[in-house]
């Protein structure tokens, strides 16, 4: 299957396509919001396309967001960044910030450390939002804090870690594990580990063989310092079991080939390069709600005969589409590259 040949737009047409899409989730309310940059983890966007039914697009862990806390409004507008770009609204339930630095409120009567959860209640005129701080399940504080004091959770020391993307790391066996102030100096503390997985640690940074890890746990305990690079590896979350196109689909890897659709003749189904700058429409021909600004590692269904292609995953979006549920990702079958 081949595309009809029609010019990809340029680098320079997808950023100013970004850059419209950033001003137009700005406009309103653009002297009093807040506006804080978030990765994809956890995080979902409700789209309400023109003279469409609101849906929600679960973001990947890569994708970017940026969300704007507006005085008075039930919800923050956000602008997604991924392999596609669209704007929607975000529930304040969903908006879990921190501490940009450590605080001293009530003149050092209570002291808030840049880890401490805060949950977003209100933003208030004069770039300032309203938190509620949790000290236990029984007692809290409900403060007034300057926008540039918070940042999204998922934002929280993003400066200080690698470039590699392997942000969690754990011990690669049972037994003692050495803490130590600085890397092969300072103070030590013996560690026992028991289960790696569930020891979990922040990597913050490198240097001579050590690495510099961070780990909080429940009881706002938490641990600072040094561990040995040759005692540690990688972690990563396991991902959600694939379901079959047999008990009604689910997660659709774009890492998989191409192949006629089991059971349905006439369909194709497999990785795709989509067209920068496509728009990606609510149903066939429906209203448009997203552009393409990186086209590759999609997924499409594509029905032979038929000029529109479903728009299973994008880059940094692999739950766009699930079988059994109406899908709101259509483009043309024209901006549709088949992978070889």
């Amino acid at each position: 299957m081949r595309s009809l040949g029609i010019p990809s737009w340029s680098l320079l047409d997808v950023l100013k396509l970004t850059v419209g899409l950033l001003i137009l989730a700005s406009t309103a309310g653009a002297d009093e919001a807040c506006r804080i940059s978030a990765d994809g983890r956890g995080l979902s966007i409700r789209v309400a396309p023109p003279g469409g039914t609101p849906f929600d697009v679960r973001l990947g862990e890569s994708a970017n967001a940026i969300l704007e806390l507006a005085p008075g409004t039930p919800s923050a507008r956000a602008t997604a960044l991924s392999g596609l770009s669209f704007v929607g609204t975000v529930e304040w339930a969903q908006i879990r910030l921190v501490p940009r630095d450590d605080l001293a409120l009530g003149g050092g009567l209570a002291r808030v450390k840049d880890w401490q959860p805060l949950q977003a209640m209100q933003v208030l005129d004069g770039g300032r939002v309203r938190v509620r701080l949790p000290f236990s399940p029984g007692l809290a504080l409900v403060t007034d804090l300057e926008c540039h004091q918070v940042v999204h959770e998922s934002a929280w020391h993003g400066e200080k870690l690698p470039d590699d993307g392997k942000r969690t790391w754990i011990p690669k066996a049972t037994g003692a594990l050495e803490l130590r102030g600085e890397p092969g100096a300072g103070e030590r503390l013996e560690l026992e580990v028991t289960e790696p997985t569930q020891a979990r640690f922040q990597k913050l940074g490198a240097r001579r063989g050590w690495l510099q890890v961070r780990a909080i746990f429940p009881g706002q305990t938490r641990l600072d310092g040094w561990i040995r690079a040759d005692a540690m590896r990688p972690w990563t979350a396991p991902r959600p079991p694939r379901r079959s196109h047999s008990d009604g689909g689910g997660y659709l890897s774009a890492l998989e080939g191409g192949a006629p659709k089991p059971g349905k003749p006439g369909i194709w189904e497999g990785p795709a390069t989509i067209r920068q700058g496509t728009r990606v429409h609510d149903g066939p021909s429906g209203p448009v709600w997203a552009m393409v600004t990186l086209g590759t590692n999609a997924r499409v269904s594509m029905r032979d005969g038929e000029a529109w292609a479903q728009l299973m995953a994008a880059y940094d979006l692999p739950f766009l589409c699930y079988e059994g549920d109406p899908c709101h990702a259509w483009v043309p079958r024209s901006a549709v590259s088949p992978a070889d």
